[in-house]
């Protein structure tokens, strides 16, 4: 062990990773050795995928290689990690070590700290999925340890936040098998006429007080619903979602509006331009360009209205829908 390092904790020291545990390579099971009886044989791929096939050994082989319960095993070739077996007494093959932790530590510590030795080593392997280190530049791997103590209180912490994280993945599971189910009856309830019932009931209740407006909709029949063009929209139906007690205006008139609006801004312009000092006299009430004003063409689904110009399709802008999967 180093002496204390300035960066280091009070009461921390530099030490490496063979001071914390014995580390028992796994025996070297041949393929003549397979058998479908006896112990269970742990492999690195009975490791990392929990139905991978185990052979078996009746055999009675050097106890340091015996797996039980609750041992802590670390995959060093290939595919890296730490684990706490769970599956009953079974024999250790070769690449895996079974941990045997020193005084100085806890099993759970040297599991956390194996945890992290390994992210870094397939950090320093450029992202490969395999990763193969020997016994003594695993050994000589440099840690910062805490006194036993704090180790506790570190795995403690560590415990508490991970279960917060795995109640955090479960809640988001939840929402999203929710969200899914929402939006199935939002479609639903939209195409039943579920979501506007409320505004029919208030719109019926105007009609039934007062007498339609002329050239109103007439909301009560419905046989007499309005009508869409193909590419074009109503107006009012921005105004159906507010309570907007106004009738529904056509696409005709809401065409005709918006030219005479068009047209007035344009003799505004012009009479101002008219009375500007800098435009000469034999040019005022002459505009410089006879090019028509372009029309208008029609867009979108609520009365989103623009004019024929060179606009490039490429750049026409398209509404981005997230969804939860």
């Amino acid at each position: 062990m180093k002496n204390n390092d300035a960066n280091l904790p009070d009461g921390w020291i530099k030490a490496t990773i063979s001071v914390l545990a014995d580390y028992v390579n796994g025996r070297a099971f041949k393929p003549t050795e397979w058998k479908d009886t006896g112990k269970p044989i742990i492999r690195i791929q009975n490791l990392n995928n929990g139905s991978a096939k185990y052979n078996f050994s009746p055999e009675n082989h050097e106890e340091k290689y015996l797996v039980k319960n609750g041992d802590l095993l670390f995959a060093w070739s290939a595919s890296l990690g730490a684990y706490i077996w769970h599956g009953g007494d079974a024999w250790l093959n070769q690449h895996i070590f079974l941990v045997h932790p020193k005084d100085c530590t806890t099993k759970l510590f040297v599991f956390y700290l194996l945890e992290k030795i390994t992210t870094e080593l397939y950090a320093k392997a450029h992202g490969s999925g395999m990763v193969h280190v020997t016994k003594g530049k695993f050994e000589s791997t440099e840690i910062s340890l805490p006194p036993l103590l704090e180790q506790h209180r570190i795995v403690a912490k560590i415990e508490e936040l991970f279960s917060e994280l795995d109640k955090g993945i479960e809640n988001l599971k939840t929402a999203q098998a929710q969200l899914k189910v929402y939006r199935q009856a939002l479609l639903k309830h939209a195409f039943e006429g579920k979501l506007t019932a409320q505004w029919r009931a208030q719109r019926h209740a105007k009609q039934s007080v007062a007498p339609a407006q002329a050239g109103a909709q007439p909301f009560n029949d419905m046989d007499s619903r309005p009508t869409f063009s193909r590419g074009l929209a109503l107006r009012g139906n921005d105004e159906a979602g507010s309570g907007n007690d106004k009738p529904l205006e056509t696409a005709e008139a809401l065409l005709k509006r918006i030219q005479q609006e068009r047209e007035q801004r344009y003799q505004q312009q012009l009479a101002e331009w008219e009375k500007s000092p800098s435009v000469p006299l034999l040019q005022r009430g002459k505009p410089t360009s006879t090019a028509p004003i372009p029309p208008l063409r029609k867009r979108g689904a609520r009365g989103d209205f623009k004019t024929q110009t060179s606009e490039n399709p490429a750049a026409t802008h398209r509404r981005r829908t997230d969804r939860i999967a």
